[in-house]
């Protein structure tokens, strides 16, 4: 069965930018309270939902920084069980005018700005070089705000999530795990068009027509959308005439506009949402889609059916088509490299995207609790005791990623061998041995086999106990281990800090090991926008 078409418009763009997940349906959602009446609200950060499987809209659950009845948010009865809010801390905010997002199948052809009596036109023209993409117009400001200490989150969803399932079926009972989102950034504008197309070739001509008014000194907001040749493509535009009269939210602009309702700005409120940052899961399920069916008829003489074992038959049963994102590759590694039954991801592990194509690079800075696996990445503004981390563990890691080198070394091909390794340290002697899991084990204990060889970094490791600054061997690094290493051994996002010295030219003298109370972790930078 093919994607509908709002999934179809979220993949597209998802692997053209990394803004998180595109909302291919942005208008504010209406809710209706139980005494009948309309709210308009826009997804915010802390918003915990699912993207609506027919229409594309995002549909909030509940928040988890606000209290029971607070600013929209459910009472006490309509939350999940135990529900305790989450502290909210720092908010970065920063404006956005990029005036358009397309695939990667997708060009701008033709741009051409004119005025026209109270009106600036302008006119988009879009061309393809295949028979699938998606375009995105933004031609109004973007307001672009995300959470910067994603860690909190992280471990509030781990323990949390499995209890948001069943409030989420109330609402809909199609929703799975899998399609339930909390939201940690999102970017928001006044109106907005999009268009999406598969299995067709994009018209001669096909474009956007867009008339702005001006709306207060050096502002235009514009006040009309129209799709030209569109045949074959599926296109909206929006907000909805029917959304604009009840909404009481964040920031509208301060205008002076004309009475005239010709002349008016399709919106002046940023509650159209065009991206959300992110975290999500899944659930390992090894029997997915299979039932079992039983071939044993009835007995009316003992009235027990038959128990001969051949009598059961294994049967394929159809089911909605799991939702999945650009986060599906990291929820997949974590299944894949630890005991999870559920992986949670966000949109910033997809930093570490190429590290992942090592076996067991990352898994050992997985944190499996209860069964749920989550990367320990993003410090958080205020201490987490949950998460414990060996001071051994960086300097454990570089040896392991020696060793990884070493089996990859042996087992690839010599045009996948350059690939893989590119992403490796090299190793100080190239006859030095792999250990098996057992050598590394007493490695650890102090007890090494004689035949394995250690560098000086190592020896120095064991004598003190503690995790040394890195030594200056001669590793080739890629960034992204870079990155990772200085994560670590830092406690924040220095990989140039680390490299210079690496390289014996360092500029900051400081040391790189952590401090005490640091467990290894990162700061969470934004600049999503």
């Amino acid at each position: 069965m093919a994607p509908p078409p709002h999934r179809l418009y979220s993949d597209e763009l998802s692997r053209s930018f990394q803004r998180g997940l595109p909302i291919a349906n942005p208008q504010a959602v209406v809710y209706t309270d139980v005494h009948g009446q309309c709210h308009v609200r826009p997804v915010e950060i802390g918003d915990v939902g699912f993207i609506q499987p027919d229409h594309g809209h995002f549909v909030s659950l509940f928040n988890v920084h606000r209290e029971p009845g607070v600013d929209g948010q459910p009472l006490s009865d309509e939350l999940p069980d135990g529900f305790v809010p989450l502290r909210r801390h720092t908010i970065m905010s920063v404006t956005d005018l990029t005036p358009s997002f397309v695939s990667e199948s997708v060009s701008v052809k033709e741009m051409n700005v004119a005025a026209s009596g109270p009106y600036i036109g302008g006119f988009a023209g879009f061309a393809a070089t295949s028979k699938r993409g998606a375009i995105l117009a933004t031609p109004d400001p973007i307001e672009c705000h995300n959470a910067h200490h994603i860690l909190s989150y992280r471990i509030y969803a781990r323990d949390n999530i499995e209890g948001w399932v069943d409030l989420a079926k109330q609402v809909d009972d199609r929703i799975e795990l899998e399609d339930l989102i909390l939201v940690t950034g999102v970017d928001r504008t006044t109106s907005w068009a999009t268009a999406v197309f598969s299995d067709k070739h994009l018209n001669a001509g096909f474009g956007l027509q867009i008339q702005f008014v001006g709306a207060g000194p050096g502002v235009q907001l514009a006040c009309r959308y129209t799709w030209q040749n569109a045949t074959g493509a599926l296109v909206n535009a929006g907000p909805a005439p029917s959304q604009l009269t009840a909404t009481a939210h964040p920031r509208s602009w301060d205008l002076s506009i004309p009475r005239d309702a010709e002349h008016q700005p399709l919106n002046t409120v940023c509650d159209q949402t065009l991206f959300v940052r992110h975290l999500r899961a899944k659930r390992r399920r090894p029997w997915r889609g299979l039932k079992l069916m039983a071939r044993g008829e009835r007995n009316d003489s003992d009235n027990e059916m038959d128990d001969d074992p051949s009598n059961i038959d294994i049967t394929s049963v159809p089911e909605r088509t799991q939702f999945t994102d650009s986060l599906e590759p990291i929820l997949d590694y974590i299944l894949e490299n630890t005991r999870a039954n559920i992986a949670i991801a966000h949109d910033d592990d997809l930093n570490f995207s190429s590290a992942m194509k090592i076996p067991s690079l990352l898994s050992s800075i997985i944190d499996l609790r209860n069964g749920i696996g989550v990367f320990l990445f993003g410090q958080p503004e205020a201490p987490v005791q949950q998460i414990q981390l060996s001071q051994d563990f960086w300097g454990e890691l570089e040896r392991n990623i020696a060793a990884e080198r070493s089996i990859y070394s042996n087992r690839l091909g010599s045009s996948h061998t350059k690939e893989v390794l590119a992403y490796l340290p090299t190793p100080d002697s190239s006859d030095t041995p792999v250990p098996t899991g057992q050598e590394r084990e007493a490695e650890r204990a102090g007890k090494a086999p004689s035949h394995i060889q250690h560098t000086e970094h190592d020896q120095r490791r064991r004598n003190d106990g503690q995790t040394a600054p890195l030594s200056e061997p001669s590793h080739s690094r890629s960034p992204e281990l870079i990155d990772l290493l200085a994560r670590g051994r830092a406690g924040e996002f220095s990989p140039k800090r680390l490299q210079g010295q690496m390289i014996g030219q360092t500029t900051d003298a400081r040391p790189l090991t952590p401090p005490p109370d640091v467990p290894g972790m990162s700061r969470n930078h934004g600049g999503h926008c």
